[in-house]
């Protein structure tokens, strides 16, 4: 009777062996496919770095020839007539990065022309010197009229002294010189010097022109503007504008905040508001002519700012000439008056 008893026990116990090395086997199984699937869908990156006398090849691997992950170093020196389409479409944790390989010691100048599109791209790092515009604007978050820059930024770069010879740009309103100009959805510009623009135009622009550039959510924030000098023929020389009378209807959603705004005279609109549903706040406007200006749209809120205009001082700093915006915390600053509370309070 014992040895009846024992050998069932010994018959269970190795069923249960059997399945227990079943399941490790399946198990095993399991981890073994999600491994070589996992394999199969990772992104491996590539560096690629390049001298000022590779221009040709930079803007060949540019030009939709990248992986998601990708980098572009360009290395230090001076990259003259520097014209790109940088294209192609990376992802949230693995972006495509153009990025000057010691910052700041990779200077683009003469005519300058970036246009970049796609999804999940980055400009890092690069100084745009001394230069002007190749055809217009010197950077856009465009390739053409239909394809659009999403999810892309532009941080850590410099744009100084960029202006055309061309006398025509600073003797009338109607030619335009803009440094950047922001299209699609998602894009931010963030931790950027902009500064010594001297012609006519817009320095910095949200389109709203097409269907897929609306409601885009577009953050400019953490930059420093300056040195914009007083433009005589009065008008077409803002620091950043949103939308435009065409497109002043339309809602754009676009964010500025935390920017210093340091003695730009260009003309009385330093901000202009040409768009509903825009955020303006904690921006500082030192020793500046002019000041946010809503000219069209609805809905705009602009709250929490710094305005010491010294001795600027212009007769009207905010202009509300719209419904349904509001004005906040506002700060004015005159000539030996107690200084307002810094947008940080």
């Amino acid at each position: 009777m014992p040895d009846k008893e024992y050998r069932h026990e010994l018959a269970v116990v190795g069923k249960i062996k059997i399945r227990f090395e079943n399941i490790k086997y399946r198990l095993v199984k399991y981890i073994l496919i999600t491994l070589f699937w996992a394999c199969c869908n990772m992104v491996f990156a590539t560096v690629y770095t390049y001298s000022p006398a590779q221009l040709s090849a930079i803007k060949t691997q540019l030009n939709g020839n990248l992986n998601a992950g990708d980098t572009v170093y360009l290395d230090d020196g001076v990259y003259t007539d520097f014209q790109a389409s940088f294209r192609g479409n990376g992802t949230e944790t693995s972006p495509l990065t153009l990025k000057a390989k010691n910052q700041g010691k990779a200077i683009l100048t003469g005519k300058l022309n970036l246009k970049i599109s796609g999804n999940y791209l980055i400009v890092d790092g690069l100084v745009f010197k001394d230069g002007e515009a190749a055809s217009g604007d010197i950077v856009e978050f465009r390739t053409n009229s239909t394809t659009f820059a999403n999810n892309c930024r532009m941080t850590n770069c410099v744009m100084d002294n960029c202006n055309t010879a061309d006398e025509k740009y600073y003797t009338s309103a109607n030619y335009s010189e803009r440094w950047v100009m922001i299209y699609g959805k998602n894009n931010r510009i963030d931790h950027c010097y902009f500064a010594n623009k001297l012609a006519g135009g817009v320095l910095m622009m949200v389109s709203l022109g097409n269907i897929n550039c609306l409601e885009n959510n577009h953050i400019i924030e953490y930059n420093f503007f300056g040195y914009r000098q007083v433009f005589t023929p009065g008008n077409n020389a803002e620091t950043i504008r949103i939308g435009d009378s065409n497109t002043s209807q339309l809602s754009s959603q676009t964010v500025i905040r935390n920017n210093v705004f340091y003695t730009c005279d260009g003309e009385p609109e330093i901000v202009s508001i040409k768009s509903c549903d825009n955020l303006i706040f904690q921006n500082v406007f030192y020793e500046s002519a002019g000041a946010v200006v809503c000219r069209h749209g609805h809905r705009n809120t602009v709250e929490k700012m710094f305005l010491s205009v010294i001795i600027k001082l212009i007769a009207e700093a905010l202009e509300l000439l719209t419904k349904d915006s509001k004005r906040e915390t506002i700060s004015y600053r005159k000539l030996l008056e107690q200084a307002a509370v810094p947008p940080c309070a």
